[in-house]
């Protein structure tokens, strides 16, 4: 896991220069504490492409039933959640994650591939079915629309593409990811 990460405006003016906004801090000029390096990335990408603002509990953290949250607020009712799927970060038993992936090693590269995808496509599926049975029992949003990405190309897909104006290629829209990644400071 990446561990929870706090963009402060020291570390933002740096990304300022590039022209980002600056929404990204509360009133006072008070850091806004990401769970996720990745989860700053796509504020700060969303700001720049689809003009969307960073407002803890309202557009960002969006509380939900059950006391839950979702990442992002994208439009009156699109909620939008980052979740990459990694194998090994949802395994809740260490001694089934050492069987799995002393297993996994024994198998041919392309039947080790295939599994993993039939297992991260199957930890999708219940995770989205989950926060979708959130989502409906939370006042006001019982209707929205749940978007959940697992990587940089399906936040461009299902996210940028869909809500910019302009938006930039998919090779465009990687290495700005990856830039933008590289130069958060954890």
């Amino acid at each position: 896991m990446e561990g929870r990460i706090h963009v402060d405006p020291s570390d933002y003016v740096d990304l300022a220069q590039e022209r980002l906004p600056k929404t990204l801090f509360q009133e006072l000029n008070n850091p806004i504490t990401f769970e996720s390096k990745s989860e700053a990335v796509c504020a700060i990408l969303m700001e720049r492409h689809i003009g969307w603002q960073c407002k803890l509990g309202e557009t960002y953290q969006v509380p939900l039933a059950f006391n839950k949250r979702a990442d992002f607020l994208i439009q009156d009712k699109v909620l939008f959640e980052f979740h990459p799927i990694s194998l090994h970060r949802e395994f809740i038993s260490s001694e089934a994650k050492h069987v799995f992936t002393k297993h996994m090693r024994k198998l041919p590269d392309w039947l080790a591939s295939e599994f993993k995808e039939a297992i991260q496509m199957e930890l999708y599926c219940q995770y989205r079915a989950k926060r979708a049975l959130i989502m409906k029992a939370t006042p006001g949003l019982e209707d929205a629309e749940l978007i959940v990405a697992t990587d940089p190309r399906y936040v461009h897909k299902k996210v940028i593409s869909r809500f910019s104006d302009n938006p930039p290629s998919l090779s465009q829209f990687t290495n700005e990811w990856n830039d933008t990644f590289k130069r958060l400071k954890k």
